[in-house]
């Protein structure tokens, strides 16, 4: 029930951000990549702990506010979590509304922002025989 509610809240939002461009001051898109995470507790990983390799996929849409800036934001799934050396692993599922303000001269250019996450439903998996 959780997978089917996250992949219809991701459908609605993607209609949201992924629309015919009106002009070009605004973009908007898919983008996906390679996402490596690992919890910490007090500040240290545990010794037994791995990063968690995974996909990520989000939505994302910019539009110009300025001659070199533009404002952009989005809503992307990932999970965070770790391996532990016994093969067991934590998982967090979640959901992220980043919001960002881009510099751009010329090729170059600087991103700032802030992102709000939310975690979606965490697992812990134990090792199976």
């Amino acid at each position: 029930m959780k997978r089917l509610l996250l992949i219809s809240a991701s459908i609605f939002l993607a209609s949201l951000f992924i629309q015919a461009q009106d002009s070009e001051d605004e973009l908007a898109g898919i983008r996906f990549g390679f996402h490596s995470a690992g919890l910490v507790k007090d500040g240290e990983r545990p010794d037994t702990a791995n990063s968690l390799n995974n996909l990520y996929i989000g939505f994302f849409r910019e539009k110009k506010i300025a001659s070199l800036f533009y404002w952009g934001s989005g809503v992307e799934y990932f999970q965070n979590g770790t391996k532990y050396s016994n093969n067991s692993k934590r998982v967090l599922h979640t959901l992220s509304v980043p919001l960002n303000l881009k510099l751009k001269v010329g090729p170059i250019f600087g991103v700032a922002g802030a992102a709000a996450n939310f975690k979606v439903s965490e697992k812990n998996c134990c090792r199976r025989y």
